[in-house]
């Protein structure tokens, strides 16, 4: 059936799909519906007509477009079109039919001949899956996947013809016979039509410049006439500044004009100083090609060329930090140490006695810009300060790039921290590191009193003389004061009833000064254990412990992933616990990252859980339940998984998960009593009572409709639902909570009462997520399938035997539900 499909109503759109089209005013935001299915036009009459007036619709008439192929559209709400796609073609399929259907909601401020062609797109990748449906309804804010990828189609479509109207490109020669790789092949245009053009693009094959015209090795006659005065290469790479890059490219490259905009990822032309930033995107084909080979030397040697040339084009500003990882670290490609890098495109920093040069400055002041989004520094922006500082000790001269703002002095002390860690730890000290120290630490004790004085909506009347007196007691004291007067979030209290113990203090939050703060405190404790940042430290653990772990972890940390590397993450939990922070809280800490990132160390992590007794578990997960819920409850999975006989709190959330669910879905929830309804569904869940019993109870208060892992309205902060399911031992159990999220009765009516007959499906898609989730566990727990394959596995990964295998598993499952 797939083979048979043409795509002849794309191009062009036909008649009277456009006819349709243009009755659309600019308030409507029809569903526009692709039916690809080869039943007779009666039957798909006849199922039309039954899921339209099921689901309240107002819907046209089809539209054959050609075999097997028909256009409709709908006016309905999201919920609705969902429901009228999904059961259009059950009904087809149920009757031995094939059938697709792609439904794209058009928005009106858009054009309908754009959105028809969109719909046709996503028509021939449905044909393409073994998905019944698509839809792209952006009234469905909770699973829109937006039209992007269709904006982008149409922008390349238009470069594309924009590309074949253009003049032939002229084909690059051949280096001596050799093979040229397709990605430098593009770029030839580019570069030969470059000043000194030929010169650059044999440097770039050879590493020979030419000379007076000639190469040191043979010239051809016609380039040597060109020349009458002597050219060096690094004259012809110096004139490369006065080259306007993107209309260059317009005029003698069209397909690299078409990737360049493709690249930078703006609808507009970009200005020339924002190239350089996606220079990055824009050599990716290439560098992926001539790096791939560590020992290629060549093409290696080729790219650099290449690199060199639009270094230079750029008037040698410092290249993007990326480049930096792709040539240096990152062992796939890596082809310079760092030595050779800083020298090949890095211009010298001037040194000057007692002050420093303009470029430095410029690094100084970037490096201030990146830690004012203190939430995403990492390793990166640590080798950063250790490589400009390093080149030039007169910039531990704080005065000479300090800032007058407040906030960013206190991004300069963190600066003068790492710099004074840098010094303790390379044994180096002079009238400069003094200075330097003196200025941090003063600055920060400053700091830290007034911001922590600030974010309490009452004065702390303890704080400062235990901060600052060197005295041991009343730690205890000045804690319960400070959570009792800092501001925090006001759901708080709402929090607390769905399990969330970490109250949200504002002083942390995830974008304010106190972070930097933290970390300043940590690297100048390293330098000297100074009292005060322990204290600072120890006081922020006993608050709010997981968000100062973060706070002094970002150095170590690769962005807004785990750590940069496993030495790292070792460095600093040993300097933590030598500091005296808990091993609950650092694992607590490592789990969060682990679950998020770090895949391969979560085993570790479970059996060392394990292996604590249960006064130490205790401690464990005091610590642990102060992680996000969705850390929490997949750590307590994992648990279960390798470790199904240990007790974890996680069971004790199941009715904090019933009560939230029965909440985002209860049909009016200012007249439905949410905890009836949740201790119903709990009965019903414990086999206390029947399915069927259970709707009759509730179907009139609840809107089927909203269920889904989560629901749209369930709470973030809440318990996880999945793995609720997978932690039950119960058997049964598992399957009413698939009966509740996935079946209905259908009621028949009669003039003195309701009877319900045996329950359907009415949600497949949620029903097969589930039976997939609940296949793989019972894979672990027979043994047939490793810890680290569950946490990545999907369907698409099982051999022949293993998707039989799922089907038969899947088959049986659904007769279970249905029959339970």
């Amino acid at each position: 059936m797939i083979d048979s499909m043409s795509a002849s109503p794309l191009h062009p759109i036909p008649e009277a799909v456009k006819t349709v089209l243009k009755q659309f005013n600019s308030y409507d935001d029809p569903c526009l519906v692709l039916l690809y299915c080869d039943a007779t036009q009666d039957v798909i009459d006849a199922a039309y007509q039954q899921v339209v007036e099921q689901n309240h619709c107002e819907a046209s008439n089809w539209l054959y477009l050609e075999q097997n192929l028909r256009f409709c559209h709908l006016f309905c709400n999201y919920q609705n079109a969902n429901f009228v796609a999904h059961d259009l073609t059950d009904i087809l399929t149920r009757q031995g039919y094939q059938a697709k259907l792609s439904l794209f909601r058009h928005n009106c401020i858009g054009h309908a001949e754009d959105t028809y062609r969109w719909n046709v797109t996503q028509l021939l990748a449905l044909l393409e899956t073994t998905d019944p449906v698509a839809i792209n309804d952006f009234c469905d804010t909770h699973h829109w996947q937006g039209i992007n990828q269709y904006v982008e189609a149409d922008r390349e479509a238009r470069l594309v013809a924009e590309e074949q109207n253009a003049e032939e490109e002229t084909p690059p020669p051949e280096a001596h016979g050799e093979h040229i790789a397709a990605p430098l092949k593009q770029l030839f245009p580019f570069i030969v039509h470059l000043p000194q053009g030929e010169m650059l693009w044999h440097y770039v094959l050879t590493g020979e410049p030419m000379l007076n015209g000639k190469t040191e090795l043979n010239a051809e006659p016609e380039l040597t006439e060109k020349y009458d005065a002597p050219l060096t290469l690094e004259a012809c790479l110096l004139d490369l500044d006065s080259v306007l890059v993107v209309l260059h490219a317009k005029r003698h490259s069209p397909g690299f004009y078409r990737h360049l905009l493709r690249s930078c990822h703006d609808g507009s032309v970009p200005p020339q100083h924002e190239i350089l930033a996606n220079l990055t995107d824009i050599l990716r084909p290439l560098y992926q090609v001539l790096l791939s080979a560590p020992h290629d030397c060549q093409n290696q040697q080729r790219f650099l060329r290449v690199l060199d040339i639009f270094f230079h084009l750029f008037d040698q500003q410092d290249l993007p930090k990326k480049w930096r990882q792709i040539l240096v670290k990152d062992e796939a490609t890596a082809c310079l140490s760092a030595s050779e890098f800083e020298r090949r495109y890095t211009l010298p920093m001037e040194t000057q006695d007692n002050a420093i040069s303009p470029r430095t400055q410029k690094h100084i002041d970037q490096i201030i810009d990146s830690l004012d989004n203190f939430y995403s520094c990492d390793h990166e922006d640590y080798q950063e300060i250790e490589r400009v500082f390093g080149a030039n000790r007169h910039a531990y001269n704080y005065s000479l790039w300090q800032r007058d703002d407040e906030e960013q002095q206190t991004l300069c002390r963190l600066i003068g921290a790492i710099l004074l860690s840098q010094d303790h730890d390379a044994g180096r000290a002079n009238d400069d590191t003094d200075t330097l120290l003196q200025w941090v630490s003063e600055g920060l004790y400053q700091d830290v009193y007034k911001q922590i004085e600030h974010d309490c909506r009452h004065q702390p009347k303890q704080l400062k003389a235990w901060l600052f007196g060197g005295n041991n007691d009343g730690f205890a004291a000045v804690v319960d004061e400070l959570k009792s007067k800092l501001k925090y979030d006001m759901a708080r209290d709402f929090h607390a009833t769905i399990g969330v113990i970490q109250t949200k203090y504002h002083l942390f939050s995830s974008i304010g000064i106190f972070r930097p703060m933290l970390a300043t405190c940590y690297w100048l404790y390293k330098v000297n254990q100074d009292d005060v940042a322990k204290r600072v430290i120890l006081l922020s653990m006993a608050l709010a412990p997981q968000a100062t772990i973060d706070s002094m972890s970002r150095f170590y940390r690769k962005s807004f992933r785990g750590f940069a590397a496993p030495e790292l993450r070792n460095t600093f939990f040993t300097a933590l616990h030598d500091m005296g922070i808990s091993e609950a809280d650092l694992s607590a800490f490592h789990i969060s990252i682990a679950i998020e990132y770090e895949e391969s160390e979560l085993e570790t992590l479970v059996h060392r859980y394990a292996e604590q007794d249960q006064d130490a578990r205790e401690q464990w997960n005091l610590a642990i339940n102060k992680l996000s819920s969705y850390a929490r409850d997949y750590f307590y999975l994992n648990v279960h998984r390798l470790h199904p006989e240990l007790n974890t709190p996680l069971r004790d959330f199941r009715p904090i998960v019933v009560r939230e669910i029965m909440s985002a879905v209860a049909k009016d929830k200012h007249d439905v009593d949410i905890n009836t309804l949740s201790d119903s569904t709990l009965r019903f869940l414990d086999g206390e009572m029947s399915f069927d019993q259970y709707q009759h109870l509730t179907h009139h208060q609840v809107d089927r409709k909203q269920f889904d892992i989560p629901p749209y309205y369930y709470t973030k902060e809440a318990p996880k639902i999945l793995p609720q399911i997978l932690v039950e031992p119960d058997p049964a159990t598992q399957l009413r909570w698939i009966q509740w999220f996935c079946c209905k009765s259908t009621p028949r009516k009669f003039s003195w009462t309701n009877l319900f007959r045996r329950h359907t499906t009415h949600n497949k898609k949620l029903q097969t997520v589930f039976l997939e989730e609940m296949f793989f566990e019972q894979f672990v727990h027979e043994g047939n399938l490793s810890f680290i394959d569950r946490q990545t596995i999907e369907l698409d990964d099982l051999t022949s035997e293993g998707l039989e295998c799922w089907q038969d598993y899947q088959r049986h499952m659904t007769r279970k539900i249905k029959r339970q």
